[in-house]
Formats: C-alpha cells, sequence, structure tokens
C-alpha cells in the first residue's frame, strides 16, 4: 500500500469519534503504528459483493503488505468469497447461551446493573437474539457502562 493509501486509512480512522475526542489525528496514528503494530477488526467482509471481491481482495493483500506485524481479524458471517491472509486461522463464534451472557453481563458491569441489562435483553425479543452474538454483546455493555442507550439493530450497534 502507498503512503497515500496508508494515509487514507488513518484518516478514516481518525473521523471515529472516540479518536476525534481525544485529539488523536492522522500523523499521530501513523507513528503509533510505526511504535506498536495496530490490532485491526475489519467486520463484515461478507457485505463485499462479488462486483467488488477482486477489489476488495487486493486491497486486503495490500493492508498485510503495509502493515505487516499487525494483528488483523476478518469478522464475517458465511459468505462464497473467503478473504485471504497469510497465515490465518479460522474460527467460528457460536451463539452464547443465555447462561453465557449473564456470566459475561455480570462480569463486565457488575452485580445488581449486570443482572437488570441481562434482564432487559432476555425481555426484549430483538435484542435476545442479537445478544447471542459475543461482539454484539460487547458493543451493548459498552454502551450500557458509558451510560448510553442501546440500539435496536444489528447495524446501528455495530
Amino acid at each position: 500500500m502507498e503512503t497515500s493509501e496508508c494515509a487514507v486509512i488513518h484518516g478514516y480512522i481518525v473521523q471515529i469519534r472516540s479518536y476525534r475526542s481525544r485529539g488523536i489525528d492522522a500523523e499521530s496514528l501513523s507513528r503509533a503504528f510505526e511504535e506498536e503494530p495496530p490490532q485491526l477488526l475489519l467486520n463484515g467482509w461478507n457485505e463485499v459483493n462479488s462486483l467488488h471481491s477482486e477489489r476488495a481482495s487486493l486491497m486486503l493483500r495490500s493492508l498485510v503488505r503495509s502493515y505487516p506485524r499487525a494483528g488483523i481479524i476478518v469478522a464475517t458471517r458465511a459468505h462464497h468469497i473467503t478473504p485471504s491472509l497469510p497465515d490465518a486461522s479460522r474460527v467460528q463464534l457460536l451463539p452464547l447461551f443465555p447462561a453465557q451472557r449473564l456470566n459475561y453481563v455480570v462480569g463486565v458491569i457488575g452485580g445488581p446493573r449486570g443482572n437488570e441489562l441481562d434482564s432487559q435483553l432476555r425481555n426484549d425479543p430483538v435484542l435476545k437474539e442479537l445478544t447471542t452474538a459475543p461482539f454484539i454483546l460487547a458493543a451493548v455493555t459498552t454502551l450500557v457502562e458509558s451510560g448510553r442507550p442501546i440500539p435496536r439493530t444489528r447495524l446501528a450497534l455495530i
């Protein structure tokens, strides 16, 4: 990936509110990536349509070349286009059981608040289904801890 492409990635990342609010700019992010390898989570590979799959694969390989020490995770539902990462391992996250969700929520948020949140999740059919996914449950607990409302769609939670 050329320097200008790296600048595009850095520019994109620093537009995320949590980076902006901390005063992190593209230059400081670039320096940080040189000092400490980034850990990148690329979510939604299954959203790449077949018309763009070749370009997406090229961009992924370019990302690997640009950040050879990076940890890269591609999170996706089953899809006919498999992301190509060198030395990759493929894992499947199984849905959480209700007891696992409760243990996680109580462990992260604490007893009474965790039990209250678990009850809310169990009694809302949309959130009950969405929070069987570990990534979604982690996002929900982060929102609750920050005092923000819980969106009721997968897209809004991501």
